[in-house]
């Protein structure tokens, strides 16, 4: 089979609340004022190690709001999942980092015999948790802008765009 073909396909994931720009952004500069009182008072090391640990977290938080500001529009941030079909193989790229759970359940329901899924592709959001994921919390969850259902919905992108290059 000697079949080319190419799809994009774009779509919705629902973002999930975060802090706003301007209070994650307050958040941090209190943060980073605290460390330098700490450090000016001749404090312990561990008070300033904790200290500093409160300014990385405050960090990731600002940082998460910035992602937020710039994706999300009405509660919602674009994606676009793209797939490449070359002779029997599908390539089905998406912009995200998803857990590798994404990954098994596309190649699990697709159509076709030799699916390749790429994250990271085109770009990189920011984490794509499953539901199961965000139920359990962890470091991926707390700096994650997408909500609770975002990954069946890039599992079903992912297979119409499988399926757009996919003789019936």
């Amino acid at each position: 089979d000697d079949t080319v073909a190419v799809s994009n396909v774009s779509f919705e994931l629902p973002s999930r609340d975060v802090l706003s720009l301007e209070a994650a952004q307050k958040a941090f500069d209190e943060r980073e004022e605290q460390l330098e009182t700490v450090r000016a008072s001749g404090a312990a090391e561990e008070e300033v190690r904790r200290a500093v640990s409160d300014v990385k977290r405050a960090n990731i938080q600002l940082n998460v709001a910035r992602l937020s500001d710039t994706y999300t529009r009405d509660g919602h941030i674009e994606v676009n999942v793209q797939s490449m079909r070359i002779g029997e193989s599908v390539l089905v790229s998406i912009p995200v980092e998803p857990f590798a759970e994404l990954a098994d359940e596309i190649k699990k329901r697709s159509k076709t015999v030799n699916t390749i899924f790429s994250g990271f592709s085109n770009g990189h959001i920011n984490y794509l948790p499953t539901d199961i994921a965000h139920e359990q919390g962890g470091y991926e969850i707390g700096v994650c802008v997408f909500a609770p259902g975002s990954a069946e919905l890039a599992i079903r992108a992912s297979l119409d765009a499988i399926d757009d290059v996919t003789p019936i």
